[in-house]
């Protein structure tokens, strides 16, 4: 996922956010293996110099392993936390609800114009078409979307 994408769609906010999740469970089962299974067998190792050399390379797992528990969470938080904010508040959020970033919307006004008054071979270019005010007719249209912020970013859902 990214945020300077011009538009995002829930289901795959959403996905994103439950494939994050079970990435990192996993990863927290990893450290929960390090404790339970593979210290108590690097303790019993004879060896002084085994057990050591054991014992460095298990701080050095857990050591990765929390690192990059905590750099994914950190990744993930603003979408689970979109997730979280605006999951019962935007109507179509599970059957897939568009997100238009906030300096892509007078572009996606113009082609969704273009969509619903397709005129056969109108040229776009030529007037009178030339001159509608798109910038304008943006701000119309967001009337009938509610604005969103990811991050940072800004974005509008109906």
């Amino acid at each position: 996922m990214d945020l300077t994408d011009n538009t995002l769609d829930t289901r795959d906010i959403r996905k994103h956010v439950e494939e994050e999740q079970d990435l990192i469970n996993c990863m927290r089962e990893d450290l929960s293996n390090c404790f339970d299974e593979e210290l108590p067998e690097a303790l019993r190792l004879e060896c002084a110099t085994q057990r050591e050399n054991a014992l460095y390379i298990l701080k050095e797992k857990v050591r990765e392993l929390v690192s990059d528990i905590i750099s994914q969470a950190e990744d993930l938080h603003p979408w689970s936390q979109f997730v979280e904010e605006y999951e019962d508040e935007i109507e179509d959020f599970l059957h897939g609800a568009l997100l238009i970033a906030d300096d892509y919307f007078e572009d996606y006004t113009e082609q969704m114009a273009r969509d619903v008054v397709w005129t056969g071979d109108a040229n776009w270019n030529a007037w009178p078409l030339n001159c509608i005010d798109w910038s304008n007719a943006a701000e119309q249209l967001q009337q009938d979307y509610m604005d969103v912020t990811i991050d940072g970013h800004e974005f509008w859902v109906r």
